[in-house]
């Protein structure tokens, strides 16, 4: 072939062309690596939530237990109290286990809501599930209001 023939075919791969596909490669590189730095985060965050979680379960368990190990006491050394002076008069030793128990928070919690639970004063509920006793006296008194006018 003379060498102008060979000249006068037009090449298929134009620069044109060329940009185009390494400005699409270079997308497709960046969301690869978008969507592999998303996952290796997402990972990274399970872990810390789950160790934060078991953290906090460790903590909660100490906690517990050593509220009960405190009950415990105290209970050991009422039992204690009542073998080494007897049994005695029950307003003495209700005031002796009240005044131990003003010290451990958790038992005075728990006495407050079993008082509360085991009320025999019944209290009616209002529609916003209060049991304040100033939500049913504002009840009534509209309800009197409503059915005077």
């Amino acid at each position: 072939m003379p060498p102008a023939l060979a000249r006068s075919t037009p090449s298929r791969i134009t620069l044109r062309g060329v940009l185009f596909a390494f400005g699409a490669l270079l997308v497709g590189v960046n969301v690869v690596s978008a969507l592999w730095t998303v996952r290796t985060d997402r990972a990274r965050v399970e872990e810390n939530a789950l160790r934060d979680f078991s953290n906090l379960t460790a903590l909660l368990a100490e906690q517990t237990a050593r509220s009960l190990e405190s009950v415990n006491l105290l209970l050991e050394a009422a039992a204690s109290d009542v073998r080494q002076t007897g049994m005695g008069e029950v307003a003495a030793r209700e005031a002796r286990l009240k005044d131990r128990i003003s010290g451990i928070p958790q038992v005075r919690s728990f006495s407050r809501a079993s008082r509360a639970a085991t009320s025999p004063t019944p209290r009616s509920r209002s529609p916003w599930g209060s049991t304040c006793p100033t939500a049913t006296t504002s009840r009534r008194t509209a309800t009197v209001r409503a059915g005077a006018s």
